[in-house]
C-alpha cells in the first residue's frame, strides 16, 4: 500500500476504505441528498479582526431523527500567520434562510499554519428543517509552532459489530526530532469529493521518538459505503517528550472467554513519587500484523507505588479483521505502551470509600457485581469508582474491571452499584480471591 504523506499535514493521496456498505438509515426529513452549500462572500462580524481564511465547503447531512443534522466542513488558513484556539460559529437555517439555531466549535486541529486545512464538524438535535448551512470564524489566536514531518500510513478499515466502521492506521515520525501528536482523525469523503463523516482518533499515542511509529484507530458510527479516507493530524516537535514513569508488572496475557473471543488482561504500576494519570496504548497481533488497539485509561490516578490490573475486550472490527485472514483470536499476541505525556502528573488525592458486596451472580461467561458505597467521610468526593481484580488462588489474574459510579458523591451518602466483568474459559470462581476497591477523588 502506497503511503499517504502529511506535510505539515495536507495529505497528499487517500485510500479506499474496505468495508462492505450496509443500508443507512433513511431520514424522516424532506432532504433526500446531500446539500453543499457555498460560505457565503459577505463577511461576517467577528470576535476578532478580519482574517485570511477560507472555508471551502460545507456539507449538511440529515440525522436519523426528524430535526437532527451534521454539519461538515473544511477551513482553510489563506493567511501568513500560525494560527491556534480557533473557534468556529455554524448555523443552520430554514427554506426562507431563517437562522434555526447555531453554535460554536472549535476546529480539530490546534494548530494551522499557512496554507494548512482543518475539518470541522457540528451536530444539531432537534434543529427543525434545515436545508442549508453557515460557518464563519468566531474566534483565533496567532502562535509559533514548529511542524512535524509525520507520515500516516497502512489505512485499512473493518466493519464493527454495531453498524459502525472501525479504521486503523499508522503515524510515523520520519523526522531527528520527538514529536506531539496533538490531534489525529480520518475524514470520509464521497466519490465526488464531498465530505460525509469525520472521525477522530479514539486511540493513538501523544508523543513520538525520532523515527518511532505507533498504531492508531479511529471510529465511525456508521458504515458511509463507498467512501476514501483522508487523515489529518497536528504534529508538532518538542524537546522535552516526558519520560515513561510507569512499569508493567504483568505483561497483556490473551485469554479466551467461552465465546472465544479475547480478553486481554495485565497490569501497571506508578512508579513516580507523585500520582499521576495513566494512559496506555493496547495493541493486538497476528503475528507482527497490527489487528486491533484499545486505549487503556483509568478513571482516577494511580498513586505513587500503586498497582492497577486491567481486562479489556472491546477490540472494535476485531472479529472481521480476524474473519478476512481466515484466523482466530487464539493466536492473537498483545503488547502494551505507555504514552508518557499523557501520563501526566496530578494533586488530586484518591479518597477510600465504604463497600458492602450484595451479591456475586455469575451470568453465562460474565460475573455480576451488587454492592453499596457509602461515603462516611467528613467531605463530598468526586468521581466515585470501583476497581476489581480477581486472581486464582495461584494469584493468576483471570479479570478485571472499573467504572466510575457517581460523579459526586456527600458525606453521609449511600450508592447502590452493579459491575459487570467478563470471565475467561474454565475460570473457577469458588477458587478465586477478589480484590476490590472503592475511591472517590478530592474536590
Amino acid at each position: 500500500m502506497k503511503p499517504t504523506t502529511i506535510l505539515p499535514f495536507i495529505v497528499s493521496a487517500a485510500i479506499m476504505g474496505a468495508c462492505t456498505p450496509i443500508a443507512q438509515p433513511q431520514p424522516i426529513a424532506t432532504l433526500t441528498a446531500t446539500t453543499i452549500i457555498k460560505p457565503s462572500e459577505t463577511p461576517a462580524i467577528s470576535a476578532t479582526p478580519p482574517l485570511g481564511v477560507e472555508v471551502q465547503e460545507l456539507t449538511i447531512l440529515p440525522g436519523g431523527t426528524l430535526g437532527d443534522w451534521t454539519v461538515i466542513g473544511l477551513l482553510e488558513n489563506q493567511s501568513g500567520q500560525q494560527l491556534t484556539a480557533i473557534s468556529i460559529e455554524v448555523s443552520v437555517l430554514d427554506a426562507t434562510d431563517t437562522l434555526l439555531t447555531l453554535q460554536n466549535i472549535p476546529l480539530f486541529l490546534s494548530h494551522l499554519g499557512p496554507g494548512e486545512t482543518s475539518p470541522f464538524i457540528a451536530h444539531f438535535q432537534d434543529a427543525g428543517m434545515a436545508t442549508s448551512a453557515n460557518a464563519e470564524v468566531f474566534a483565533h489566536q496567532t502562535t509559533s509552532f514548529s511542524r512535524a514531518k509525520v507520515k500516516v500510513e497502512d489505512l485499512s478499515s473493518a466493519p464493527t459489530g454495531t453498524g459502525g466502521l472501525a479504521i486503523l492506521g499508522t503515524i510515523v515520525n520520519s523526522s531527528s526530532k520527538h514529536v506531539i501528536i496533538h490531534n489525529l482523525g480520518i475524514l470520509g469523503v464521497d466519490p465526488d469529493d464531498h465530505p460525509i463523516d469525520f472521525a477522530p482518533s479514539t486511540a493513538v499515542l501523544s508523543t513520538l521518538d525520532p523515527g518511532e511509529k505507533a498504531p492508531f484507530l479511529a471510529l465511525m458510527g456508521a458504515d458511509p459505503g463507498e467512501v476514501e479516507f483522508v487523515p489529518y493530524l497536528d504534529a508538532t516537535t518538542t524537546l522535552n517528550p516526558g519520560e515513561t514513569i510507569f512499569s508493567i508488572p504483568e505483561p497483556p496475557n490473551v485469554l479466551l472467554t467461552e465465546q472465544d473471543a479475547p480478553l486481554v488482561v495485565g497490569s501497571v504500576r506508578n512508579d513516580d513519587t507523585k500520582s499521576r494519570w495513566a494512559a496506555f496504548l493496547l495493541i493486538l497481533k497476528l503475528e507482527e500484523e497490527i489487528v486491533a488497539v484499545a486505549p487503556v485509561r483509568p478513571p482516577i490516578p494511580l498513586q505513587p507505588g500503586e498497582s492497577l490490573a486491567y481486562a479489556i475486550r472491546d477490540f472494535p472490527g476485531l472479529r472481521a479483521q480476524l474473519a478476512r485472514r481466515e484466523s482466530q483470536a487464539s493466536a492473537l499476541s498483545a503488547e502494551i505502551v505507555s504514552d508518557p505525556l499523557a501520563s501526566r502528573p496530578t494533586d488530586l488525592i484518591t479518597v477510600p470509600m465504604d463497600l458492602q458486596i450484595t451479591q456475586f451472580e455469575p451470568i453465562g461467561s460474565s460475573l455480576i457485581l451488587k454492592g453499596v458505597i457509602s461515603n462516611s467521610g467528613e467531605i463530598d468526593v468526586k468521581s466515585v469508582t470501583i476497581l476489581v481484580a480477581v486472581r486464582s488462588t495461584r494469584g493468576e489474574l483471570l479479570t478485571a474491571g472499573w467504572s466510575t459510579i457517581a460523579e459526586t458523591l456527600a458525606t453521609g451518602d449511600t450508592l447502590e452499584f452493579i459491575l459487570p466483568l467478563s470471565l475467561p474459559q474454565g475460570a473457577d470462581l469458588a477458587m478465586s480471591e477478589y480484590d476490590i476497591q472503592v475511591s472517590g477523588l478530592t474536590p
